[in-house]
């Protein structure tokens, strides 16, 4: 089955504590942390252990436990999107957005006729619309450091930053397997 992992910043007795939280179709577990890393998801124990698929956003934690399988968030992979079309005024966002919204229209016509999955051209066909549009934003970025330049500074533990339209991209492309798992695995 899936789990879908997520945290959220909580007050507790007037400090900033992590409510963690794990769920499925019928069940939901919270646990509140001080902490929001790899040591509650650790202590909390439900992660390290599972070995489904778990559905979870972006944040770098998740990935190393490698027992499961991954899928990312169509929900906050939206959200995200948003905020690159509507912050970062970047086109392309609004493209996949849209993209990723008719693949999930796409999946559940199918589900509803019976299909347990897509065929092979169908896959194909879904996924050079999704690198399409990739390809777009990342040509956006290469002309946009012609001519804004790179961002200068560093980011968190010495990394390049990036701006946030290209660090969303870079998740898509690298993680797209995760990305796209909807499509591939109805479940």
């Amino acid at each position: 089955g899936s789990v879908h992992f997520d945290e959220t910043v909580i007050p507790v007795e007037k400090k900033s504590g992590w409510l963690h939280s794990a769920s499925n179709e019928l069940l939901t577990h919270y646990e509140i942390h001080s902490e929001r890393g790899t040591a509650a998801i650790e202590k909390i124990g439900i992660l390290p252990r599972f070995k489904g698929t778990a559905i979870h956003d972006r944040w770098s934690p998740y990935f190393q436990y490698e027992k499961c399988r991954h899928g990312l968030c169509g929900s906050h992979l939206l959200r995200d999107l948003r905020f690159v079309m509507e912050q970062e005024k970047e086109s392309w966002a609004k493209s996949m957005r849209r993209l990723l919204c008719t693949m999930n229209c796409a999946v559940k016509k199918a589900k509803a006729k019976g299909q347990a999955r897509f065929n092979a051209p169908t896959l194909d066909y879904w996924e050079a619309r999704y690198n399409r549009i990739l390809n777009v934003g990342l040509k956006l970025h290469v002309s946009k450091n012609r001519r804004e330049g790179l961002i200068e500074s560093t980011g968190a533990r010495g990394r390049k930053k990036q701006r946030p339209g290209k660090n969303l991209l870079d998740a898509l492309n690298v993680r797209r397997e995760w990305v796209l798992l909807f499509l591939k695995d109805f479940t």
